[in-house]
């Protein structure tokens, strides 16, 4: 079984007037500005306008150069990053969810692996890889997963597991943590929903922001800034979540939550931070 939530990103965020950014901010940037290379003057802009010191952003960005979630180019004077490795995996599997979602068609794509010991870190980067494309590990030797393989799969026999749809909701619970995953979904909706109704109380009041985002709220960061403070706990709950059809879901499973979840990723918030990041950009880039 795949244990899908990392307890190194609580969703609840840091408190007001530290920084925001986290992990997944570098790939919440991507997607706003709908890109696959970023300048390095914007990343830091955009992370001194998340909470960062100029020292911090580079730090940052030299942190993911070494996890290997970046990779980096240099044209003139200036950098390029672009993601790389697991990081855009994820990144994709996420891109897919948002163009359409899973259909049961009566089977799983399949993946069966018998790497030894002696053969361990091929075995743990197939494993990796085939978790960041969001499949499932029923037991050992054994991937399972709604989308077709990627090239992780050469080292494995590849096949198609046909079974009805009990079956399946069986198989789905022995490969996913799916009580994790609804538990998780409760907590982000909950913690989105109180956020974003502080957020419009403040706008009612003519105070918009809390203390540290009372200068970038007056500036064009301003968008792209709520954006990922009330949302980017939304995405990466999504990268995590199992990339299952709704009929092999359990029962008690928070589907109108999930429902609502998806909706607030493709509403007004987020269409004013992806319109600000393209803004932002085309500045940037007309600058250099």
């Amino acid at each position: 079984m795949v244990d899908v939530f990392s307890p190194q990103r609580p969703a609840g965020g840091p408190p007001h007037g530290a920084s925001r950014a986290h992990t997944a901010t570098v790939g919440f940037l991507f997607g706003l500005a709908e890109v696959r290379e970023l300048p390095g003057s914007f990343i830091i802009k955009a992370l001194q306008a998340l909470g960062l010191t100029t020292a911090g952003a580079r730090s940052y960005i030299t942190r993911a150069l070494k996890e290997g979630r970046l990779t980096s180019r240099r044209q003139g004077r200036a950098s390029y990053y672009a993601m790389a490795g697991d990081y855009l995996e994820r990144f994709d599997a996420i891109e897919r969810r948002f163009v359409a979602e899973p259909v049961w068609e009566g089977s799983f794509h399949a993946v069966i692996y018998d790497l030894p010991e002696s053969r361990r870190s091929e075995r743990d980067n197939l494993r990796s890889a085939a978790f960041a494309q969001g499949w499932g590990c029923p037991r050992p030797g054994l991937l399972i997963g709604m989308d077709p393989p990627g090239p992780w799969a050469q080292d494995g026999w590849q096949a198609r597991l046909g079974m009805d749809l009990t079956t399946a909701r069986h198989l789905a619970a022995a490969s996913w943590d799916l009580d994790a995953a609804a538990a998780r979904v409760t907590q982000t909706v909950a913690h989105l929903r109180t956020s974003m109704h502080t957020n419009m109380e403040r706008s009612d009041s003519g105070d918009p922001s809390p203390s540290r985002s009372q200068a970038v709220s007056a500036s064009t960061w301003g968008p792209l800034v709520r954006a990922h403070d009330l949302l980017s706990d939304a995405i990466y709950l999504w990268g995590l979540m199992p990339p299952l059809p709704g009929e092999l879901l359990p029962d008690g499973f928070p589907t109108t939550d999930l429902t609502w979840l998806s909706a607030q990723m493709s509403g007004p918030l987020m269409l004013d931070g992806v319109s600000a990041a393209r803004t932002l950009l085309a500045a940037e880039l007309g600058g250099q």
